[in-house]
């Protein structure tokens, strides 16, 4: 399964540490101790986050964002420090990185942090895939419409396993009227768990 957490940390005991509790909240978690291991490993369109150190042998946590943001600039990339940067994470925020955080780490709160990063990163991800089929579709607007619609809830229905409960919430959506949109589209719950 491809990972959904790239994780840059040179230090093994942190990154053994870090990667251990990423997969206690079920991430699937590619671990390196160099920049230069990890950044060739990320696929293009990856559904997932950057978490990296900042003091790293060869690139510094500033220059791994640069390097993220010239092949995916809406990847999130979540910065960790030992060192208590202000000035650096303020710079890093500013050039676009999701988080910032310094060690001693909060493992909850940067576990948080990487799970509202993914979720972004969702988002985004369908956001460019909607976009592309809607430019790519010579369809009357309806049929568009009808075809968003669909789109929003296979991808709804995959994004949480076909438990209506979180997708009806997700959506924002009643039961029956959740139920009416599946029946229009011949979507079962079922193919999604």
């Amino acid at each position: 399964m491809t990972p959904n957490i790239y994780l840059i940390e040179d230090d093994f005991d942190v990154r053994t540490a870090l990667t251990q509790a990423f997969e206690l909240e079920d991430h699937r978690v590619a671990a390196f101790a160099s920049a230069e291991a990890c950044l060739p490993k990320i696929p293009q369109h990856a559904e997932a986050v950057v978490v990296t150190d900042v003091r790293l042998p060869k690139a510094d946590g500033e220059e791994v964002l640069k390097l993220v943001q010239t092949f995916d600039p809406d990847l999130p990339v979540i910065l960790i420090t030992g060192h208590g940067d202000v000035p650096m994470a303020v710079r890093c925020l500013k050039f676009g990185a999701f988080d910032f955080f310094e060690k001693p780490l909060d493992a909850m709160a940067l576990v948080t942090s990487v799970r509202n990063a993914l979720k972004q990163r969702r988002l985004i991800l369908l956001t460019r895939q909607l976009a592309t089929d809607l430019e790519m579709e010579d369809k009357p607007l309806s049929e568009q419409v009808n075809d968003f619609e669909k789109l929003v809830l296979e991808r709804a229905l995959k994004l949480h396993r076909g438990r209506l409960t979180e997708v009806m919430n997700a959506l924002d959506l009643p039961r029956k009227t959740l139920s009416d949109k599946m029946a229009k589209h011949g979507l079962k719950r079922e193919s999604f768990t």
